[in-house]
């Protein structure tokens, strides 16, 4: 994660999302695509429940990821790093088991 030549490690979500923003703007959709590679996802800050429910009859949602917007970017040296910072709600699905 590296803008304008510096590295974003140590820098909270919040603003990394804030610069993206500030780059790209909001877009009108739940999901955003600004260039061949390059998507962004629509922040929301409350009202997830409601969110979950409505986002989830999409198929292509899985679910939601709640990240703490003071969280720091860490090293990405374990798919665990950014573990405590971070919970996944899946919708069920026949295509995992636990």
């Amino acid at each position: 994660m590296v803008y304008d030549s510096k590295y974003l490690i140590g820098e909270t979500f919040e603003k990394r999302i804030d610069l993206m923003l500030d780059m790209y703007g909001d877009g009108d959709s739940y999901i955003n695509q600004f260039s061949d590679n390059f998507y962004l996802i629509k922040t929301y800050h409350n009202n997830f429940y409601n969110l979950y429910d409505s986002l989830t009859k999409i198929d292509l949602v899985e679910g939601l990821v709640l990240k703490r917007k003071n969280a720091k970017l860490e090293v990405g040296t374990s798919e665990n790093n950014n573990s405590k910072s971070q919970i996944k709600a899946r919708k069920p699905t026949k295509n995992y088991k636990f």
